[in-house]
């Protein structure tokens, strides 16, 4: 089962790359109708100019190479391997966001740290100071993916004879 899924992956990664025997004309045509956007029509790439400045090809022809050479698949492939890609840079940059947060962050601990050990009763006063430290740890807690405040939820837990009795007058007040 691992040959077939390997061998699959292998094709998908060939569909996006020159297909052997497709023509340098035909490969050409597909990239036109590939960056074309979500309005690609074959009629469109039978119109576009060539890089040699004529027409790619009739549109029978551009239609004959889209059957032929998987156009369609091959665009379903190209738009995953795009969408992989932005995702795979996406969690990078959120990655290198948090790593910068929580560098912040400690900078901040450690400075109102400093100022709290070195203080001198007219400068910063201790509220401010420990605002300072307040921030710096409830940026720390957010970079890292933890809850900036922690709340408790009581709930009223019943004991079986407390929930059969409760059943019993639910049932007798119709």
């Amino acid at each position: 089962m691992k040959k077939k899924k390997k061998k699959k992956i292998e094709e998908e990664i060939n569909l996006l790359e020159v297909q052997p025997r497709e023509t340098s004309k035909a490969f050409e045509a597909w990239t036109i109708y590939r960056d074309l956007g979500n309005h690609r029509t074959h009629k469109k790439v039978a119109d576009h100019k060539g890089s040699d400045g004529k027409p790619v090809a009739n549109w029978h022809t551009v239609e004959k190479w889209s059957s032929t050479w998987n156009w369609k698949e091959r665009l379903r492939l190209t738009l995953l391997e795009r969408e992989k890609t932005f995702k795979r840079e996406e969690a990078e940059a959120i990655r290198a966001m948090i790593a910068r947060h929580t560098r912040a962050s400690l900078v901040l601990q450690n400075k109102s740290t400093e100022r709290l050990n070195v203080m001198e009763g007219s400068e910063l006063n201790p509220r401010e100071a420990l605002e300072y430290m307040k921030e710096g740890i409830r940026v720390e807690r957010i970079s890292r993916g933890e809850p900036d405040s922690i709340s408790e939820v009581k709930e009223n837990v019943l004991t079986k004879e407390e929930k059969e009795a409760e059943i019993k007058r639910l049932l007798n007040e119709d």
